[in-house]
């Protein structure tokens, strides 16, 4: 919460600070709400509040920018997933997650990633300049908030050379935080894919299987286990149903910060003063396009997989359940 304080509380204008007297650290609270909290994106919420925790974009008139956003899935505990005291150095808040428990699949744990970025910009809302000697320092302050233990990237400030996004001077740290979202949201399709992929194993049969008179071959075949066998893939089918219920819910969001980013800085030419250059704008909302259409299709390929694999589930379901 220290590094991302609103510093220039002074520049809120007064009617803001009589109704909102915490104003510079609430954009805190909505952060850490959004990462801490039990309740996940796909729940509604209560009727008639339309507010999402997911992501913010705050300004309250002054210099200071903040946004967040927060990506959610699911893992499955393995002997190859890391433990905190595989990690001891791993430290953090205690955080409330979701978890799907089934008895034939095991337990599924809710997993989330918030991107936090804070930064002062040259010019406020109204168009009004800062004196840069008060912004050196502390021009963007922005960090990733994991579960468990944290994700590095070798990535230097000021490499845009692939070209996915560009970089205007005047509005680094919104493209630093654009990049940022750009890089999660691969691990975010990873993440879903191997816990995907690791659900679809479980319906395999190795070839080796097949030449030896192995346990588990009779196992898979369908015998005296064919009720639970067919428990099991039943099983696989709602989950799929289920999980896609849950990758769904992360482009809406992403959606709707961008639209609330476009109502206040659509990229034309006004009158109005903003915070932003015309031509500054028109940059950042090409990259909100290419950040859109990067997750629609990371989303795309994943919901294509669970098809397929509840699709081989159903089958396999039908083969044990003919008697």
């Amino acid at each position: 919460m220290l590094l991302i304080y609103d510093p220039d509380k002074q520049g809120i204008d007064p009617e803001t600070l009589n109704q909102y007297p915490d104003a510079d650290l609430s954009w805190c609270f909505d952060f850490l709400h959004a990462h801490a909290r039990l309740k996940g994106p796909d729940e509604k919420e209560l009727p008639g509040i339309s507010e999402s925790h997911s992501w913010s974009l705050e300004s309250y008139g002054g210099f200071s920018l903040c946004m967040h956003f927060t990506l959610h899935r699911f893992y499955q505990l393995s002997e190859h997933t890391p433990t905190l005291q595989e990690h001891p150095l791993a430290a953090g808040l205690q955080c409330s997650r979701r978890q799907i428990h089934t008895h034939f699949a095991g337990t599924f744990y809710e997993d989330r990633t918030t991107i936090v970025i804070r930064m002062v910009t040259t010019r406020d809302n109204h168009g009004r300049a800062k004196d840069p000697a008060t912004t050196e320092g502390f021009e963007v302050v922005g960090f990733t908030l994991d579960d468990g233990w944290g994700r590095g990237y070798r990535w230097e400030n000021g490499d845009w050379s692939d070209k996915s996004l560009v970089c205007p001077d005047e509005a680094r740290g919104v493209a630093v935080f654009q990049h940022l979202l750009w890089k999660r949201f691969i691990d975010w399709q990873e993440s879903w894919q191997t816990l995907l992929h690791r659900l679809r194993t479980t319906m395999d049969i190795d070839d080796h299987h097949l030449a030896s008179d192995s346990k588990i071959l009779d196992s898979l075949m369908r015998d005296d286990d064919a009720s639970t066998k067919s428990k099991q893939y039943f099983t696989t089918i709602k989950l799929m149903r289920t999980f896609r219920k849950h990758m769904a819910a992360t482009p809406p969001d992403l959606a709707d910060m961008r639209e609330h980013w476009t109502r206040t800085f659509p990229g034309h030419t006004s009158a109005i003063p903003s915070r932003f250059s015309s031509d500054t704008q028109q940059a950042l909302n090409k990259n909100w396009d290419h950040l859109e259409a990067h997750l629609g299709e990371l989303h795309h390929n994943l919901e294509k997989l669970s098809r397929e694999i509840e699709a081989e589930a159903r089958e396999a379901w039908r083969d044990v359940s003919v008697r």
